[in-house]
Formats: structure tokens, sequence, C-alpha cells
């Protein structure tokens, strides 16, 4: 039998129980490790319920995770808000080839040029479009042309490759949506009338 550094009457050092040994059993060689068989399965019951606890909390943390990685994979799909837009621009010829300025107004493309051409009777504004990034992408049939023209398959590739309209729709949106979040347009074209405005002209 272990030598005893401290002196042990037997009881459960978590509810007070005495136990009765047997000769073959061995007291705890330090104190406070005493526990009777009732508490030693409660403590393993405890032990048990805090596993579960973990696990329940481990795999709400997976569902949260989960739906933020889907949150972040519609982010980066979904296609910003961007459309045509009209924009003023002015010179100092009606038939000019490059029209300065990309104004939100009419009046701001004449305080503009007004200032800049101050030393002129008379100059022009004119209003425009600008496209959004997604009107200068390719199309889906285009991307599809493409793979087939560069597979080298031979006859094998003949069919290459097959998708469906569903597939192709879906590519379009992909590639206008990365255009309008990843491409600034810096031009617009001069679609209006020009209009004569006259330097000294208040209007």
């Amino acid at each position: 039998m272990t030598e005893l550094m401290w002196e042990w009457d037997g009881e459960c050092s978590s509810c007070g129980v005495v136990c009765e040994l047997d000769e073959g059993c061995e007291p705890p060689e330090e104190e406070g490790d005493a526990l009777c068989h009732a508490c030693v399965w409660n403590k393993v019951d405890e032990l048990r319920n805090k596993v579960e606890e973990l696990r329940n909390e481990l795999q709400t943390e997976r569902a949260h995770i989960k739906e933020l990685e889907a949150q972040l994979g519609q982010a980066h799909t979904q296609r910003p808000v961007v459309v045509a837009k009209t924009v003023w621009g002015y010179a100092t010829s009606d038939d000019c080839e490059t029209w300065s300025g990309m104004c939100e107004t009419r009046e701001q493309a004449i305080k503009e040029a007004r200032s800049e051409f101050g030393d002129v009777p008379y100059f022009y504004v004119m209003e425009g479009t600008q496209s959004p990034p997604s009107a200068y992408v390719p199309d889906a049939n285009w991307v599809v042309e493409q793979m087939a023209e560069t597979a080298d398959g031979g006859e094998a590739s003949a069919e290459f490759p097959e998708v469906s309209d569903k597939a192709k729709k879906e590519l379009d949106e992909l590639l206008e949506a990365w255009a309008d979040r990843n491409v600034k347009v810096n031009f617009w074209v001069a679609d209006g009338a020009a209009e004569r405005i006259e330097q000294d002209d208040s209007k």
C-alpha cells in the first residue's frame, strides 16, 4: 500500500461520504483527490455535458461561418447598381472631336467653360452619355467562342464547349458585375446637340 504523506480518514472530498475500503484499495496520494463512486460518476457526467455543450457551440459556429461565407460569395458576385448617366461637356467649337469636362449638369459645364474660356466671346456645351463599365465587356457567347477556338482536341473537341443558356446568363452577370465593381469609365460619348453659349450670357 502507498505510504501516505497525510492522514486520510476515508471521506469523499466532494460529498463527505465515508468510503469502506477493501483491503486491496489504495488511498489517494494527494489530499483532495479522494472521491466516492457517486461523485466520480457525477464528474464524468459533468464532463460529458460540457463536451456536448462545446460540440453544440462548435456546430453553431460552423453554421454561422457557412452563412458568412455564403454572404461573402453573394457580395463578390452581386452586381453593383451602375447605370448609364447623362453628363455635359464644353468646347470652343460645335464640331470638335473631344469635349472637355464631365459635368453632372448643364449649369456646371457652363460655369467651368466660362472659367476656362474666359478670353473667347462664346463657347459650346454638349450633352452626352457615360455608359457603365459593363457596357464594354464581352458577352458569354464571345467567351464560349474563344474557348472553342483554343481547344486543341481535334474532332474530339468539335462540340466543345457545350454550355446551356442558363450557364451563359450566369457568365454574363458575372462579367458585368466584375466590370462594374472594378473598372471606372473616364470618358463619355457626345450624343446630344451642341448649344452655343455667349460668354456674357447669364443663362
